[in-house]
């Protein structure tokens, strides 16, 4: 309806908010001290087997296309939120090899 445009249009003209933070995995991995060793790498293993097949499957999507898109512009934009999904699940892998490489490092130094 031209009033239900109308709202849309001014919702979408609000300023946005800046990207929130919200991971489980952040918040179990603050509480980790609990754990053995291999009760915190199986944990990341965990959770770095379900990055990976989140980024398979976004970059599937993104193989596939959008279909049903109105016009190009609408297509590109669609695109470009798979993209920015994409390079969101990446930096996860990236600083999970990261927190890996950092936790082997304190193990190592612990035990010397």
């Amino acid at each position: 309806t031209p009033a239900g445009m109308l709202r849309l249009r001014e919702a979408l003209l609000k300023p946005s908010e800046p990207p929130a933070v919200r991971s489980d995995f952040l918040l179990r991995l603050a509480w980790t001290q609990c754990l053995s060793p291999d009760e915190l790498t199986a944990c990341i293993s965990h959770y770095q087997q379900a990055v990976e097949t989140e980024l398979v499957i976004c970059r599937e999507k993104m193989r596939r296309g959008q279909a049903g898109m109105r016009n190009a512009r609408e297509q590109y934009v669609w695109g470009m939120l798979l993209k920015n999904r994409e390079m969101a699940l990446q930096a996860e892998l990236n600083w999970l090899a990261l927190l890996r490489n950092g936790l082997a490092n304190k193990t190592r130094e612990a035990e010397e």
